[in-house]
C-alpha cells in the first residue's frame, strides 16, 4: 500500500471518528433539551404504562378488604347520600369483627338524616375510624367529631397531565387544625391506614437524611418524588409525594358490597385484623380516575375508583416496609443525561459503520448483519433492559436514549420528533373531545329512555280502560251487528295503538341496529282488508277515494313479520290522506318478476277492455298462467311490492334529501301540527329489516307514490287457521266461589276487572293502594289478588313483600306449592295442620303499565306468582286465573271464523272482502262478468244463479262467496266489486 492511499485511508477514519464524536453529544444534547421542555413526557408515560400492563400479575393483598358502594346499593338504600344512620350501623358491623382501622372515603361534612345522632356517638367511640377531606383545589371539610379526634386524612389524588394517577400524596400540609389556623400535616388516607397498620407492628418512620427528607419504614426506605423524575418535567412536586407502585386493578383485593355488610353476608375473617375502605365504584359519583392500566390503545379507556387508588398506597407500603416489596426509583439527573449521551454515541456508531459498509457495496452479508445488529439494540437490550429494570423497581428513561439513538443517525430526527408529539398532542385532544360528546349523547340518550317510559306508563293506563270494556261490551247480547263492527274497529284501532307505543320505545333499538324479525304465517288479504277499514272512514271525510290494487298472483299465505309490515303500510297510509285534499289514494300490491325485474301490475294484463274479444283473450290467457292465489306460494322466497299512490300536494326534491331522517317533517307536515316525524323513519328501518328498501318519487302539486319491497316465504294455512272463539260466561256448578281482590289506583282499571269477573260468578272486592290490599287480604282471605306494581301510599311489590313476610310467619310461605288455593287434591280451598291453623297461601299476580317494569326477576323476587303487562285482553286474565286458581268455566261459543279474507265489518258473516273478490273476479271472462255486472243491477237472482252454475269446479270458492252475498241480499256489494273489475278502478 502507497503511503499517499494509507494517508488518505487515515484521514478519511480521523474525520469520521470526528463526525461521531461531534453527532453524540450534540444530538444527546438536542434530546436532553427537548426532554426539558416536556415534549417526550407523554411518550415516556405511555412507556411506563405499557410496563405497568406487561408485569405478571401479583397476588391479591390479604391485609386489605374494601367495602364497595355501586349502583345497586344505592338502589337498595334508595338514596343519596347515604343517611347517617346507616353509616353508622355499616361502622359497627365493621368493627365488631375487629378490623385494624376503617378508612372512610366519603364525604361526611354535613349532616344526612335520619340518624345523624347515632353517627355521632360512632365517631366518638370508634378510635380507629378515619374520615377524609380534601385540601387541595376545591376544598371539601372533614367530619367535625373526627377532625377534633385527629382521626382524618386527606382523599386528595395528584392527576398528570394526561389525566392518569401515577403518583400519590403520602402527607400534605394543610391549614385548620384542631384549635387555630396553623399549618397542619395531614396525612394521605392510604398512608394514615398503613401507618396505624405497620404501628400495631411495632413499626415506625425513622429518619434517615432529615435534609433530602428520605425516611425508613421497616424494610421499605421512602425518598420524596421531585419535579423531574423519571419521566415527568418540572412538574409539581408540593406536599410529600411518591411515585405509586399499583399492585393491580381493584381485583387485587378482596371486596365487599355495602349491602352485603349490612345484611351481615359477609365472613368476618375477611374483617379481623385488617384494614377496611368504605368507597365509592359507581360511575355515578363521578369517584373514578385513570390509571397506568387504562389502557387507550386499543378500548375504551376504564377508569379506577378512587377507593381503589387508596387501597393500592397502602398496600405499596405494607408490601415495602413488611416484605421488602421494591419502590419505584428513579436515576438522579446527571445520571440520565450520561444514559442519554450512551445511547446517542451506540447510534451515531452504528449509523457510522452503515456508511462505512456502503461503501462495500458486495458485502451484502455483513450489512445484513449490522443493520439487524441495530434493530436488535433499538429493540431489544434499551426496551427489554429498561422492562427488567422496571421489574426490580426502577424507572429507567426508555423515550429519550431511543430518540438519540434514532437522531445521532437521522439529522432531522428532533424535528420529527416534536411533529410527531404535536400530532399525538392534538390525537389526545380529539380523543377527549370525542369522549366528551360521547358522554353528552348518552345523558341524551338516557333522558330520552326516561321520557319514553314515562309516556308508556302513562299511555298504557288509559288504554288498558279502552281496550278492557270494549271487550266487556263486545260481549252484550243487545248491540246491533252495527255497532258490533263499531267496538271491533275500536278494539283493533287500540290494539294498533300500543302497537305504535311499543313502535315508539323501539326506536332506540333501531338507532342501535337491534331490532329483530318476528316472521309468521298469516292471510295477507285479511291484513290489507283490515288497513281498507280502518282508513276507509277517513277517506270519506274528506270525499277521497280509497282504492286497493292487489295483483292476482299476489299470494293469499305468506311467512313475514306481519306486524313491521302492517306498520309500513300504516304510516304510508295515514301520511298519504293526510295530506291529500282531493282525488284519490290507491294502495297497489304486486309481484317482482324474477326474470326481467319488471313488477306486474294489477289491471295490465286486462289491455283489451270490457267487452272485446281481445280483451277476453287476454284475460283467458291470464287465468291459465296465474296461479291460484288461495294455495301457499312456491316452496322459495318470494318479492312482493307494495305501492301507495296519492294526489296530494307532492314534497320538493330538497325536502326528499331529508325525509327519512329523524323527528323531520316537510314545511306541509310542519303547518298540520300532527305527527312527530319518525314514521318514515321507522317504516324505512322495517323495510330494510325485511329484506328490501323504499323508494319515492313525487311531482309538487301532483302527487307522491312511496313503494317497498319485502321478502316472504311460503305460509304455513296451519299456522293461520284459527279456532273457534269461546267467551267465559260462568264457572261449572261445581266450582266454589273464588274470593278474588282488584287492587289498583285507577279507578276504571278496578271496574275493569270487577265488570269482567263478578257476572262470571268470582267474588270481588277492591282496594285503591297496597296499604288496603294488605288489610283486605288480612280480613278477607282472598284467593287471588290482582296487584297493580304502581300504588300510592304503598305499592304493590311492597304490599306483595309484606304479605309474603306474615304467610311466612304463620308458616306457609316454606313450602308454596303445598298450600295454594285450587281444586286439586293437594290444593283444595287450603291446607290445615294438625292443629287445624289454615296455611293457604294467596295467589299474587302483578299488574303494570310500564314497558319498563317487566322485569321478571324483580317482580317474582318480590313474591308474585306471576305478572301481566297491561293492557291485557280478557283471555289473559281468564287464563291466569285458571292457571293458578284451577277453575273450569263454562263457555259460550262465537261465531266461527278463520283468519281468510275478508272484510272487517263481516266477521260475523261468511261474506268474503273486497279483494278476494277483486282477485277471483279478474280472472274470469269478460263476457261472464258483464253478464253478471248486469244482473246484480237489476236484482235478477234467477239469472245471478244461472251464472254461478257456469263456473268450472276450480272456482267453488268465488261461487261460495257469490252465493253468500245472493243469501244476504247484498246485491249492492256484487254490483260494486263487478264494476270496480270491468272499470279497473
Amino acid at each position: 500500500m502507497s503511503p499517499k492511499s494509507m494517508w488518505s485511508k487515515l484521514s478519511s477514519g480521523h474525520r469520521g471518528w470526528i463526525a461521531l464524536l461531534i453527532t453524540a453529544p450534540v444530538v444527546a444534547g438536542l434530546v436532553i433539551g427537548v426532554k426539558l421542555t416536556g415534549l417526550l413526557q407523554l411518550l415516556e408515560w405511555a412507556t411506563y404504562d405499557q410496563f405497568f400492563r406487561l408485569r405478571p400479575t401479583e397476588p391479591i393483598d390479604e391485609r386489605i378488604l374494601i367495602v364497595t358502594v355501586d349502583e345497586s346499593d344505592i338502589n337498595y338504600l334508595e338514596k343519596w347520600p347515604i343517611p347517617d344512620a346507616t353509616l353508622a350501623r355499616l361502622i359497627n358491623i365493621l368493627n365488631q369483627h375487629q378490623p385494624v382501622a376503617i378508612g372512610l372515603d366519603l364525604y361526611r361534612d354535613l349532616p344526612v338524616e335520619p340518624g345523624h345522632q347515632a353517627w355521632l356517638e360512632v365517631m366518638k367511640s370508634t378510635p380507629n375510624l378515619i374520615g377524609v377531606e380534601k385540601a387541595v383545589g376545591r376544598k371539601v371539610a372533614p367530619p367535625h367529631t373526627l377532625n377534633q379526634m385527629e382521626q382524618v386524612a386527606l382523599t386528595d389524588l395528584v392527576v398528570d397531565a394526561d389525566g392518569k394517577v401515577r403518583r400519590v400524596l403520602l402527607s400534605y400540609r394543610t391549614l385548620g387544625g384542631t384549635n387555630d389556623d396553623s399549618p397542619l400535616l395531614r396525612f394521605g388516607l392510604g398512608s394514615k391506614l398503613a401507618l396505624i397498620y405497620l404501628e400495631a407492628k411495632g413499626i415506625t418512620l425513622e429518619s434517615v437524611d432529615d435534609h433530602k427528607k428520605h425516611y425508613r419504614l421497616g424494610k421499605g426506605i421512602f425518598t420524596p418524588f421531585t419535579g423531574n423524575d423519571g419521566g415527568y418535567v418540572r412538574t409539581n412536586s408540593g406536599g410529600y409525594q411518591i411515585l405509586l407502585n399499583y399492585r393491580g386493578q381493584e381485583d387485587r383485593f378482596h371486596t365487599v358490597t355495602l349491602t352485603k355488610v349490612l345484611e351481615n353476608q359477609v365472613d368476618p375473617q375477611l374483617i379481623r385484623d385488617r384494614l377496611i375502605f368504605v368507597g365509592s365504584i359507581a360511575a355515578s359519583l363521578n369517584d373514578e380516575f385513570y390509571t397506568p392500566y387504562s389502557s387507550r390503545l386499543s378500548t375504551t379507556p376504564q377508569p379506577t375508583p378512587g377507593v381503589v387508588i387508596h387501597a393500592s398506597l397502602t398496600s405499596q407500603m405494607l408490601s415495602a416496609a413488611i416484605d421488602g416489596r421494591p419502590l419505584i426509583r428513579v436515576w438522579a439527573e446527571p445520571w440520565e443525561w450520561l444514559w442519554i449521551l450512551f445511547w446517542s454515541g451506540i447510534g451515531a456508531t452504528l449509523h457510522w459503520g452503515l456508511l462505512e459498509i456502503n461503501h462495500h457495496r458486495k458485502q451484502i452479508a455483513t450489512r445484513c448483519t449490522v443493520g439487524g445488529l441495530y434493530i436488535f439494540l433499538t429493540g431489544g437490550v434499551l426496551v427489554t433492559g429498561s422492562y427488567f429494570a422496571f421489574l426490580a423497581g426502577w424507572w429507567i428513561p426508555v423515550i429519550p436514549p431511543l430518540v438519540a439513538l434514532s437522531g445521532s443517525a437521522i439529522a432531522i430526527t428532533s424535528y420529527q420528533i416534536l411533529k410527531l408529539q404535536q400530532q399525538r398532542t392534538e390525537l389526545a385532544h380529539q380523543k377527549l373531545t370525542i369522549e366528551q360528546e360521547k358522554i353528552k349523547a348518552e345523558a341524551a340518550s338516557q333522558a330520552k329512555s326516561q321520557l319514553l317510559a314515562k309516556m308508556s306508563h302513562e299511555l298504557r293506563t288509559p288504554l288498558n280502560a279502552i281496550l278492557g270494556f270494549t271487550q266487556i261490551m263486545s260481549h252484550s247480547s243487545q248491540l246491533s251487528i252495527e255497532h258490533e263492527q263499531y267496538l271491533d274497529i275500536i278494539n283493533r284501532s287500540g290494539e294498533h295503538l300500543l302497537e305504535l307505543i311499543n313502535d315508539i320505545l323501539d326506536l332506540s333499538k333501531i338507532e342501535a341496529g337491534m331490532m329483530l324479525l318476528y316472521e309468521s304465517s298469516f292471510d295477507l288479504y285479511y291484513l290489507l282488508d283490515g288497513l281498507e277499514e280502518t282508513f276507509k272512514f277517513q277517506a270519506a271525510y274528506k270525499d277521497l277515494q280509497l282504492i286497493l290494487h292487489i295483483a292476482p298472483d299476489v299470494p293469499q299465505y305468506i311467512t313475514a313479520d306481519k306486524k313491521k309490515l302492517r306498520v309500513c303500510l300504516l304510516n304510508l297510509l295515514s301520511n298519504a290522506i293526510k295530506f291529500t285534499q282531493s282525488g284519490s289514494v290507491t294502495l297497489r300490491v304486486r309481484l317482482v318478476n324474477d326474470e326481467d325485474g319488471e313488477m306486474v301490475r294489477c289491471g295490465e294484463k286486462r289491455a283489451g277492455g270490457a267487452g272485446g274479444a281481445g280483451g277476453e283473450e287476454e284475460t283467458m290467457k291470464t287465468k291459465e298462467t296465474i296461479p291460484n292465489s288461495q294455495f301457499p306460494i312456491p316452496n322459495s322466497q318470494t318479492t312482493i311490492h307494495f305501492e301507495v299512490e296519492d294526489t296530494g300536494c307532492g314534497i320538493t326534491p330538497k325536502e326528499i334529501d331529508s325525509l327519512f331522517k329523524d323527528f323531520f317533517q316537510t314545511q306541509i307536515g310542519q303547518q298540520s301540527t300532527e305527527g312527530t316525524g319518525l314514521g318514515l323513519t321507522i317504516t324505512r328501518s322495517f323495510a330494510q329489516l325485511m329484506g328490501g328498501e323504499i323508494t319515492v318519487t313525487s311531482v309538487p302539486g301532483e302527487g307522491t307514490i312511496f313503494g317497498f319491497e319485502i321478502k316472504v316465504m311460503p305460509g304455513k294455512i296451519s299456522e293461520i287457521i284459527s279456532q273457534p272463539q269461546q267467551r267465559v260466561i260462568g264457572l261449572e256448578s261445581t266450582q266454589t266461589r273464588y274470593r278474588i281482590l282488584v287492587a289498583d289506583d285507577r279507578e276504571e282499571n278496578r271496574t275493569l276487572l270487577v265488570k269482567l269477573l263478578e257476572p262470571i260468578g268470582f267474588e270481588m272486592r277492591e282496594a285503591t293502594n297496597g296499604k288496603e290490599a294488605v288489610a283486605l287480604w288480612e280480613t278477607w282471605q282472598p284467593h287471588l289478588i290482582w296487584m297493580d306494581t304502581r300504588m300510592p301510599v304503598m305499592d304493590g311489590l311492597e304490599a306483595t313483600r309484606i304479605i309474603r313476610s306474615r304467610e311466612g310467619s304463620r308458616g306457609s310461605w316454606g313450602d308454596r306449592d303445598m298450600g295454594r288455593w285450587g281444586d286439586g287434591e293437594m290444593g283444595k280451598h287450603s291446607q290445615t295442620t294438625n292443629n287445624k291453623q289454615q296455611t293457604t297461601i294467596c295467589i299474587i299476580i302483578a299488574l303494570t303499565a310500564s314497558a319498563f317494569e317487566n322485569k321478571q326477576e324483580e317482580i317474582l323476587a318480590a313474591g308474585s306468582d306471576d305478572f301481566v303487562i297491561k293492557p291485557c285482553t280478557n283471555k289473559v286474565i281468564f287464563k291466569k286465573i285458571s292457571q293458578y286458581l284451577e277453575v273450569r268455566y263454562l263457555y259460550d261459543n262465537m261465531s266461527q271464523f278463520t283468519t281468510t279474507s275478508g272484510k272487517i265489518d263481516q266477521i260475523t258473516s261468511n261474506l268474503k272482502g273486497a279483494s278476494f273478490f277483486q282477485k277471483e273476479l279478474s280472472a274470469m271472462p269478460s263476457i261472464w262478468l258483464i253478464d253478471l255486472h248486469q244482473a246484480a243491477l237489476i236484482l235478477d237472482e234467477e239469472l245471478i244463479l244461472k251464472l254461478i252454475e257456469q263456473l268450472p269446479e276450480n272456482k267453488a270458492p268465488l261461487a261460495e262467496a257469490l252465493i253468500n252475498l245472493v243469501n244476504d241480499f247484498r246485491f249492492d256489494l256484487m254490483y260494486e266489486y263487478t264494476q270496480s273489475v270491468i272499470t279497473g278502478v
